[in-house]
């Protein structure tokens, strides 16, 4: 009797270890699971932050050189044509046609009464780009960044999306007035951003349109100023573009509206900003 007793206390201890071997095992695999579990919820967490930035990242890529303006060299197909437009990155057909409202036209040299009304002389500072042949002002607090498609990009670093683009690119025109006038140009121009998938129909509205002369070279550029109303949201768009020695020098400046329809102090203080930042922009030689 002993020894059965012996082999029962043995056999009964080895089932319980075993017991709690298994309840051990499960217990991992459980956590494991659950750890698992987070871990794909996060990611998927993340991957649509990501491409709710990203979607929001490439709408205002779309309107500057990639980001902006550009002026489209034809001749291979056409031997003399020019076009003004604005380039797709995705290369998305274009929406059906929308509207587009010329609000304001203006041809002038001089500063306008909204950027007077704004000091900063104490806010820019120089920047200047001898191997792309130019010189701006910009504000001394933003960032300056690198960007596929940019010569030279500052950011905002306390408001999302506002950035002020410059680009350089060859082109077989000496003068802008070679391709058309200021207002045949800001025709074209509102017409691209009109075809854009993410504008709303009838969302483009050129605000205001002016040629002027740089400071020191006295080339001619034109400055072009709209209001698009995107399924993002509402944009203020700043374009100053010239050309020199069959190169074409884009100035473009974007920002969402702070409040709805742009009017707010903040808003009309940005639009300023843009305009100074523009103007001071010369070639250096």
């Amino acid at each position: 009797r002993y020894h059965v007793g012996e082999k029962y206390v043995r056999e009964n201890a080895h089932m319980s270890s075993s017991c709690g071997r298994v309840s051990a095992s499960r217990a991992t695999n459980n956590a494991r699971h659950d750890a698992s579990r987070r871990k794909s919820e996060t990611k998927a967490s993340c991957r649509d932050a990501n491409a709710t930035r990203s979607r929001r990242e490439h709408l205002l890529r779309m309107t500057t050189t990639s980001l902006g303006v550009i002026l489209t060299n034809e001749s291979a197909r056409s031997g003399s044509r020019y076009a003004f437009a604005v380039e797709e990155d995705d290369g998305a057909a274009a929406s059906g046609a929308a509207t587009s409202a010329l609000a304001e036209t203006t041809t002038t040299t001089t500063t306008t009464t909204d950027a007077a009304t704004f000091d900063f002389s104490n806010d820019l500072t120089s920047y200047s780009d001898a191997s792309n042949n130019f010189r701006l002002t910009y504000p001394k607090d933003w960032t300056i960044e690198k960007k596929a498609g940019a010569t030279a990009l500052f950011k905002n670093p306390n408001v999302k999306y506002a950035s002020i683009g410059v680009t350089v690119t060859p082109v077989r025109i000496d003068s802008l007035k070679e391709f058309g006038s200021l207002d045949d140009i800001g025709q074209k121009l509102v017409q691209a951003e009109s075809q854009k998938q993410t504008t709303v129909p009838g969302g483009t509205f050129m605000e205001r349109q002016s040629e002027c002369k740089s400071v020191d070279t006295k080339t001619t550029f034109y400055e072009y100023e709209y209001r698009l109303i995107t399924t993002h949201g509402n944009k203020r768009i700043y374009n100053y573009v010239g050309v020199k020695d069959k190169t074409l020098f884009i100035v473009n400046a974007q920002a969402y509206e702070i409040e709805d329809g742009g009017e707010s102090e903040a808003d009309l203080k940005t639009r300023a900003l843009y305009r100074e930042v523009g103007r001071s922009f010369d070639v250096l030689k």
